[in-house]
């Protein structure tokens, strides 16, 4: 066998070997992605209505939205494990603006909440709405992602909520 062949040979033998778990060769696709650094997130402007589960399909009404988490620089979005606060106020214009409520999603379920769209990862959210009324036009949206001691902020969302009927969202079933 020539020099040639002998060399191709060992390059087949060397890299065909996969019993042992660390790569002999790294890359940048290897290293594990850098954690958030921005949070955003993007609401309906109107209220949505879908069935309630635990309640027999009834209606409910609340906010829904998405979720998305970057790196240093806005790229493809990424997952990772988390909570999320999510404060809502009353911002209608010509009141003071009011609390109204605030929803804790803990990790586990945030991690079913997360789903692939056009943008990329993302997490679904559904904010069911106890203390909503018809006079309340406009509220503010504040986001928060707990990932261990760090905090992300989203930046604050004004929502305008629409005065036409509310959607109803369809279930797959």
């Amino acid at each position: 066998m020539n020099g040639r062949w002998l060399s191709l040979m060992l390059i087949l033998v060397v890299g065909c070997d996969t019993s042992t778990s660390k790569s002999f060769f790294h890359s940048a696709w290897d290293a594990p992605p850098a954690p958030p650094a921005q949070v955003h997130t993007t609401w309906e402007n109107q209220m949505i209505v879908t069935q309630d589960v635990v309640n027999n399909g009834a209606p409910l009404a609340g906010l829904a939205g998405r979720l998305y988490l970057f790196g240093t620089e806005v790229g493809h979005p990424l997952q990772w494990a988390g909570a999320v606060t999510v404060q809502i106020h009353d911002v209608t214009p010509g009141r003071e603006p009011k609390f109204m409520e605030e929803f804790k999603i803990d990790p586990e379920t945030l991690k079913r909440l997360a789903r692939k769209d056009t943008i990329g990862w993302g997490y679904t959210l559904f904010l069911p709405l106890a203390t909503h009324r018809p006079d309340i036009q406009r509220v503010q949206v504040q986001t928060r992602f707990e990932m261990g001691k760090s905090q992300l902020f989203a930046p604050p969302a004004v929502v305008s909520l629409r005065s036409d009927p509310p959607a109803v969202a369809s279930q797959a079933r």
